[in-house]
């Protein structure tokens, strides 16, 4: 008799839940009573998150705006981490609600249970309740939640209509910055350390998968901000191999896409900026494949020319960074195949250092500091510094690399 009571109070609290006549209060009051009963009867659990769901809409209200209606909207918030923390099986999709409801200001679907039903949230303090328990539902389940913020990240390969686009863009950038932002400190100190972790694995995979859709500036902070946070790009530096080839293989699509356009390449040469950094500046990824790519891509006359002279100065100086990585490199790990590679990549630079320097030096000669008459190219060194510091290091690279074949 006792389990026929709970029964019948719970399905009352669902139906108080969908009833358009229930007051905010009475809403309120099944928020918090809706996990007291959730466990004891598995065949309404479907109609109890639907009406857990609904507490978190509201957008039919004519008080929208009160207090009441944010404080109920919040109670709903509270009771998805509740749910999910009695049953695991809901930490997933109670996740991937939670996602949608990072679009302060805008809609979203819920997906799978009324696929036409619009949520709004416009308040800052309900923003920060979602992060708050999607903070929780990650400490549940790393890898599912990390999973289900990877696949608002990773593009959709269907066809979306304008709206369904600008929607998902929306999401994506703020996911994104979730990760990048208030996510970041836990996934790098409990997620992700000591490397290795299912969690790790699926944020890296994903993450890395993304950088051949995204623009550039969603590709920088995902690499920059986020991925090479993460601790196995400080223990296993070849981990960013991955990430260097992603980067290169969108530099090198926009270099075929633009094989007859002479205007400045300035999305390629954003690819090759990052690809850079994280090869040179924060050694983790091989710069052997970095100077490999400049060398079979970026060293012919043609190819040269569809740049500004500032940017083709600025491959000649990657180039130079790059090659004098690979020495210092691979001279101290010694194996003979690392030796081999050098050479190889040695002698490919100094084939392309002809087209290299005529770079440094035309850009010289049509530099307004530069003299009307030059008797070499090192006399405009006193009126060019930068682009004198390239030319220095593109022979510095080349000799110092020279030399310890010959000692060797």
């Amino acid at each position: 008799m006792q389990l026929l009571q709970r029964r019948g109070a719970f399905q009352e609290l669902i139906r108080l839940v969908h009833s358009p006549q229930t007051s905010l209060q009475s809403k309120s009051y099944a928020a918090g009573q809706i996990p007291r009963f959730f466990n004891d009867f598995p065949d309404l659990e479907e109609e109890a998150i639907n009406a857990v769901y609904d507490l978190c809409e509201d957008q039919y209200s004519q008080v929208r705006g009160s207090r009441h209606s944010v404080s109920v909207r919040i109670d709903g918030y509270h009771t998805v981490t509740q749910v999910s923390y009695l049953q695991h099986k809901w930490v997933k999709r109670n996740a991937d609600v939670l996602v949608q409801l990072l679009q302060s200001g805008n809609f979203s679907n819920f997906g799978p249970k009324k696929p036409n039903d619009k949520l709004y949230i416009d308040e800052p303090e309900e923003v920060a309740v979602v992060k708050a328990a999607l903070l929780k539902h990650l400490d549940m389940d790393p890898p599912a939640v990390l999973g289900v913020m990877c696949d608002q990240v990773v593009p959709l390969e269907e066809d979306l209509d304008e709206s369904e686009r600008q929607t998902r863009e929306r999401l994506r950038s703020l996911v994104i910055g979730f990760l990048a932002t208030e996510a970041l400190g836990v996934i790098v100190a409990k997620y992700t350390d000591p490397p290795g972790s299912e969690a790790e694995q699926m944020l890296v995979t994903q993450l890395t998968l993304s950088i051949a859709w995204l623009e550039i500036q969603e590709v920088e902070l995902i690499v920059r901000d986020i991925l090479l946070s993460l601790p196995c790009y400080r223990v296993y530096p070849s981990r960013g191999d991955s990430i260097l080839q992603a980067l290169l293989d969108r530099a090198k699509v926009l270099l075929q896409l633009r094989a007859s356009n002479y205007e400045p390449l300035s999305s390629t040469r954003s690819f090759l900026a990052l690809a850079q950094f994280v090869a040179i500046d924060r050694h983790a990824a091989s710069p052997a494949i970095l100077l490999q790519f400049y060398l079979s891509f970026l060293t012919g006359r043609m190819v040269l020319q569809k740049f500004s002279p500032q940017t083709r100065v600025d491959i000649v100086s990657w180039i130079s960074e790059a090659l004098l990585a690979c020495e210092a490199e691979m001279t101290k790990l010694q194996p003979i195949s690392n030796r081999e590679q050098l050479r190889r990549l040695l002698n490919q630079t100094v084939d392309a250092s002809s087209v290299l320097l005529e770079v440094c030096r035309c850009y010289l000669a049509n530099s307004p500091h530069a003299p009307k008459q030059m008797q070499i190219l090192f006399d405009s060194k006193v009126y060019n510094p930068v682009s004198w510091r390239t030319v220095q290091a593109l022979l510095q690279a080349v000799s110092a690399v020279g030399d310890a074949y010959v000692c060797g």
